[in-house]
C-alpha cells in the first residue's frame, strides 16, 4: 500500500472475493491495515 498510494492515486478495493471460510479476524485485520495506511499527510 505504501508503494501504490504515492502521489495520491491509490484506491483500496476488494474487487475480487474472499474465500469461503476466511476467518472474520483476517477480514478485520485487512481493514485495519487499509485504514492505517490510507492516511495522507
Amino acid at each position: 500500500m505504501m508503494t501504490g498510494k504515492q502521489g495520491g492515486h491509490y484506491i483500496f478495493a476488494c474487487s475480487d472475493y474472499l474465500e469461503i471460510g476466511t476467518p472474520l479476524e483476517n477480514v478485520k485485520a485487512l481493514l485495519r491495515g487499509a485504514r492505517a495506511a490510507s492516511k495522507y499527510e
